[in-house]
């Protein structure tokens, strides 16, 4: 399934769609939003507390979101490496490039900003 998402993602060049469906994918049993509000999951006992922004989502995908694109970046290229031919290795080396712009993009504020924006949707619930 992940993988998927993120082949999604490459495919796309990191259309913001796709990249939320990987933030969805980590984030979606910790985050809600209900009537427009950001909620976050504070204990086991599912019990949300409202955010006034949802920022250690924003950290969460300048750390992890970027640390997984980079070790399927780092498969790409060992890939690369040991291709059958030529042309193999270089799709390879291509999409490990689209996919380390694409982990760059998320340390970058703009880009964030848009992923949430993209994320609201899918974390959308009718009720906690």
């Amino acid at each position: 399934m992940l993988n998927d998402l993120i082949e999604n993602a490459i495919r796309s060049k990191g259309a913001h769609y796709d990249l939320a469906a990987i933030i969805y994918y980590f984030y979606k049993d910790e985050y809600k939003v209900v009537n427009d509000k950001w909620f976050k999951s504070v204990n086991t006992e599912t019990k949300w507390q409202e955010m006034e922004a949802p920022n250690d989502l924003y950290i969460n995908i300048s750390r992890k979101i970027f640390d997984v694109l980079m070790e399927e970046y780092d498969k790409l290229y060992q890939q690369s490496k040991i291709a059958d031919t030529l042309d193999m290795s270089d799709l390879y080396k291509e999409k490990a490039r689209k996919l380390q712009r694409i982990a760059n993009n998320c340390k970058m504020v703009n880009y964030k900003n848009s992923l949430i924006r993209e994320c609201k949707p899918l974390f959308t619930v009718d009720e906690l």
